[in-house]
This record gives C-alpha cells, structure tokens and sequence, in this order.
C-alpha cells in the first residue's frame, strides 16, 4: 500500500488520515502540550531515552516520569502511554517526544504516579506492522514491570491509555490474562476494525485479534474498568466504533465510564484549550487513581455473571437463572449480589413484569419468591396473580386466600403496601367467583 509524506519524517497511510484526522497534519506543531496542568509538573524526576528494546540496528527507547523525592522503597502505580498513528518509518520526532506525550508523563508524576510514554513501530495498519507494534508495546510493559524497583513503579497496579489509532493496543488489556493491568484509557481512539478490514486490504479475521470490540465477544476471566474520551466532532468511523465498544462492554456489566466532550475535535486535549477539555482530563487522572489505588483488581467476573443472571430474568429463563445461580453464584463473595437479584422483592418484581407476556415464567418467578420468603404476603399476592393468568384458576384462589391469611399477621408492612395487596386479593377472588 502506498504512503503519502505530509512532511519530512513524518508519514501516514491514506486510509488512516481520513479515520485520523489530526494524524501528520501537515504543519501541526508536535511540541504543544495538552492544555491541562497541576503544580508540580515542573518538578518531577525525568528518566529519559531510557533503551527498553533492541532489535537489529533499531532501538526502542522511553521516557519515564517519577514523583519527586521517593524514599527508595516507595512504589507508585504506572500509567503506559500508547501513541495513535500509524506513523510511518522513522518518524522525527518520535511520538514519545511530543509535547502531548510530555506534558501527560509529568501530569501523572505530579499526581503521584508513574508516567510512561515510548515509541513503538507502527508503520501501517497491515497485519504485519500491527504484529510488530504491538510486540513493542507488550514489551515496553513487560520491560516497566521488570524493572520496577529501578523506577519506583508496583507492577501490579498498571493502566494502559491510547490515543486515536493507537485503539487497537486498548487490546492488550483485554484478553483476560493480565490481572496487573488495573484499568484502560481510551481518548478519541479507534476501538473496532472491523469496518476497516476491506479499506485497508486485510482479512477480517485477521485484524480481528487487534481489534478491542472483537475482543469483548471472547469468554474472559478479566476486564479491567475503562474510560472513554470520546470527541463529538470526531470521524464517523471512530465514533461508531466507540458506540459499538460501549455497548459490548454495557453487555457484559463492565465498569465503563463515558467522558462525552460535545465539541471536542480528534485532538481535544492539545487543541481545544477550554473548560469542557480540562474537566474531561481532570476527571481522567481522578479516574486512574481510583481504580489504580483500589486494594484488589475490579471482579470483572462477578459483575459480568450479576448481569447475566439479570439478562436471564428479562427474558423469562427462570429455571435457567436458578441453575446459573446454582453453578456460577456459589461462592460467599457471591452473597452481596444474591441479596439484591435473588430476593423475595426482586423476583416478585420479575413475576411482575413477565406475567401478561409469559405467565408460565411470571409463575416459576412467583414460585421461587414463595420458596425465599414462605409468609410473605406480597409473594404469594403475586403467584396468585400469576397462577390466574396461566389458567390455574384453583391455585390461585388459594394463593389470593394464603396471602389474605399473612397480611393479617404481617408487621413492618406500611399501611399502603397492606392496603394494595389486600385490595389485589380481594378483587381476584371476587373475579374467579364469576361464572
């Protein structure tokens, strides 16, 4: 595939400077800062063109950014900065020298972490050049963790943030197998290929183990939280793409947070110098410590069944919601999400909600509230109810009389709780009592 030069060493494919807006622009000044800044950031301890990989002639190098004045056994959670491209061959600068890149690696020392930024090789988005990019980056991670102590990082508390087309590496942080990488962040980035395979003349199925949405549809025993940045006036591939991730993620119940700027260009936090772009990365760095400085990684595994069991509910599977109960929410940790999904209440409202479109599910919903909580007048109000609606006329009237029965021993009801349920019994029995 053909390059295009915008400017001297500095080089990006055609394809991508239409996804990539603000990617080698020609004349854009590489030396501007984001537009966000705290005290200190004057002050922090600068390990630079530290070599982290050599391959051939090549050497890969990165900046790293430390909190002043550490005791010498003082460790602070890292912050990996992915720059977007591609690049082409031999950029000059390279990304890690950038003033963005820069300015961000002393943002997080000034706010107590460590900041990360290097250059990898992203010359395309070819299969090959992203099998060599990303062969960089995993190494640029495995090298910081390696060498912790040197550079005053834990190598269990990680977050990986990319930038536009440095989307695909969000990848990385979510195949499942890296529990050190606490949480992603994700700024007007490119986070699903799939509608670019044809453009770019690669397979689908290739550029699908790049690709971070392709990702989320693959059993996981891990995922991190994740931030978005997304900028309102960015393309309509990238946006679209941010959609689709959004959703993946809301489906399995992951921790997503959504940093919407409205007027934000491909680029808001070097050129759009405003209030909304600042709030948007203060509240970046607030997020990172968060989860950063959490005592254990997010139960990625746990909100995922809590919304499984939930999809199981909305669509009438009740004897399947109790086996996924029974094998998936077994544990004690479990406890806190059973005592909300699997109450008397909750269940009572399930039955609620399915009894016009399935009463025979509305029914087992009702059954399983009556087997949690046998004197519970509003539960067997509703399997009587449920029982009506699938036919069951005998049942229910029985059901409608146990409930009657309870409410008159109930204590810790309101009067307008006891006043609905006794006015919804007596109103069925004198219902069923017509010929």
């Amino acid at each position: 595939m053909k390059i295009s030069p915008f400017k001297p060493g500095f080089v990006v494919l055609p394809i991508v400077a239409s996804l990539f807006p603000l990617a080698g622009v020609h004349g854009q000044d590489l030396s501007r800062p984001m537009v966000y800044s705290v005290p200190g950031m004057d002050q922090v301890d600068v390990r630079a063109d530290v070599v982290y990989k050599r391959e051939g002639r090549d050497e890969m190098k990165m900046d790293i950014y430390i909190p002043p004045g550490l005791a010498a056994d003082a460790r602070r959670p890292a912050v990996i900065f992915i720059h977007g491209g591609p690049l082409g061959k031999n950029p000059s600068p390279g990304a890690k020298d950038w003033g963005v890149y820069r300015s961000y690696g002393r943002l997080m020392a000034a706010s107590g972490l460590v900041g990360i930024a290097f250059d990898h090789r992203y010359v395309s988005m070819s299969v090959k050049d992203l099998e060599t990019s990303f062969a960089d980056v995993e190494e640029a991670v495995r090298f910081a963790r390696a060498n912790a102590v040197a550079y005053h990082l834990d190598p269990e508390r990680i977050a990986l943030w990319v930038f536009s087309g440095g989307g695909p590496h969000l990848s990385i942080g979510l195949r499942g197998d890296a529990t050190f990488i606490r949480c992603l962040v994700s700024y007007y980035a490119i986070l699903d290929l799939s509608a670019t395979a044809v453009r770019l003349g690669e397979s689908p199925q290739e550029l699908e183990k790049f690709s971070p949405a392709a990702w989320l549809n693959r059993p996981s025993e891990y995922l991190p939280p994740v931030l978005i940045g997304r900028a309102g006036l960015d393309s309509t591939d990238i946006n679209r793409s941010v959609e689709l991730f959004m959703s993946k993620l809301l489906t399995l119940n992951g921790d997503v947070n959504l940093l919407n700027h409205p007027l934000g260009r491909h680029g808001f936090d070097v050129y759009d110098d405003n209030e909304q772009t600042r709030d948007v990365i203060a509240a970046t760095v607030a997020f990172l410590k968060s989860r950063l400085l959490r005592t254990g990684a997010f139960d990625s595994k746990r909100a995922r069944a809590a919304g499984e069991l939930q999809a199981l509910f909305a669509v009438g599977k009740i004897e399947a919601a109790r086996e996924f109960v029974r094998t998936a929410l077994n544990t004690p940790g479990d406890k806190p999400i059973k005592d909300v999904l699997v109450s008397e209440p909750r269940l009572t409202s399930v039955g609620n909600s399915l009894r016009n479109s399935n009463p025979s599910a509305a029914v087992a919903a009702y059954e399983w509230a009556v087997e949690l909580n046998p004197l519970s007048p509003s539960a067997h109000g509703g399997l009587a109810a449920g029982y009506e609606a699938a036919g069951r006329k005998d049942e229910a009237v029985a059901e409608a009389k146990k409930a009657l029965d309870l409410l008159e021993k109930a204590t810790g009801l309101g009067e307008n709780w006891k006043r609905m349920i006794r006015d919804a019994a007596t109103t069925l029995l004198e219902r069923l009592k017509r010929p």
